[in-house]
């Protein structure tokens, strides 16, 4: 229940942040630090959260709909973000639905999704939208993912910036990994050490560095890589690997009526969290960190209670 209040009120909050009154969440702090303070990324990793939750809520009749609803709202406010890491996530976790089957959500998102592109499309046409460009950013962005290099042809200044992005990360991934193969590949370099400063010698070789965006690698991969070397890098690919066995298991059992469906809505949103923490910096803080572990918790926990039930149902007969 905490978690649907929740994703209730990030809505209106995305949509002040971002549509309204941008700045007035700046205005509204507590000893100088804002109550509310939104990052572009990880507002879209919750709103895609959220949109697995609001379809997953076991409900009838008036708050089905107003549910479903607000499912794609969510949906609706990720795309507009267009943060590509959370939609990596986003993807991933739908298959889960798939293996669920329960591919209504899908058929769900995309229409709202073709709606949203047609909407834009005509407004465009009509020469309304005074912002212009919906499109030619969206497109941009998702082809900018298999731009790997970073030198790719835009339409957009978006698609420019997307680019950048990708060249600032790859270069970011290669800097840990041939510092920390060098001095420390097995247990890696520490969590004191200062990751950063072989990728700004190497990114901003004349100056002018952006310590702002250069607190971590942008992958949590990389930053295990980095802070435990190849030791907690494989130790985390264990626990990723038994998160994923779990998920599709619990995928499976709603698939054969065994599980209800709400069950997965903790899985979905762990792995929405730790796509967008692959290529962004999500997990080496507690704004998702917490989020990632708790919601890891009790999805696993809601598998071994099920398991419980089965065993001691099995002993009974």
């Amino acid at each position: 229940r905490s978690v649907v209040v929740g994703c209730i009120f990030l809505i209106p909050v995305f949509i002040i942040q971002f549509f309204v009154a941008p700045e007035l969440f700046n205005h509204l702090t507590f000893r100088g630090y804002p109550v509310i303070a939104h990052k572009g990324d990880l507002t879209a990793t919750f709103l895609g959260l959220a949109s697995f939750y609001f379809f997953l809520i076991p409900t009838r009749g008036l708050p089905l709909i107003m549910f479903r609803i607000l499912s794609l709202i969510s949906f609706g406010g990720m795309v507009a973000l267009m943060g590509r890491a959370p939609l990596v996530g986003f993807a991933v976790a739908a298959v889960l639905l798939l293996i669920a089957r329960r591919a209504q959500f899908i058929l769900y998102q995309a229409a709202i999704g073709c709606l949203i592109l047609v909407t834009v499309g005509l407004l465009q046409l009509a020469r309304l939208n005074e912002t212009g460009g919906f499109l030619e950013r969206l497109t941009d962005r998702v082809e900018s993912m298999a731009d790997i290099s970073g030198t790719g042809s835009y339409r957009s200044s978006i698609g420019d910036v997307a680019a950048s992005n990708n060249q600032f990360r790859t270069v970011w991934w290669r800097t840990v990994f041939d510092e920390t193969m060098q001095k420390g590949p097995w247990f890696g370099l520490g969590f004191g050490y200062d990751l950063t400063a072989g990728f700004l010698r190497a990114y901003f070789p004349t100056g002018g560095e952006d310590t702002a965006s250069t607190r971590s690698p942008h992958s949590i991969w990389m930053t295990m890589l980095g802070r435990m070397g190849v030791i907690g890098l494989i130790s985390f690919l264990i626990i990723v690997f038994f998160m994923f066995r779990d998920a599709t298991r619990a995928a499976r059992l709603v698939a054969r009526g065994r599980q209800p469906a709400e069950t997965l809505a903790n899985w979905c949103a762990v792995i929405t969290i730790l796509g967008s923490a692959s290529f962004g910096v999500v997990l080496e803080g507690p704004m998702g960190g917490i989020l990632f572990w708790a919601f890891l918790g009790l999805a696993s926990s809601r598998l071994q209670l099920y398991e419980l039930a089965e065993e001691t149902k099995a002993k009974e007969l």
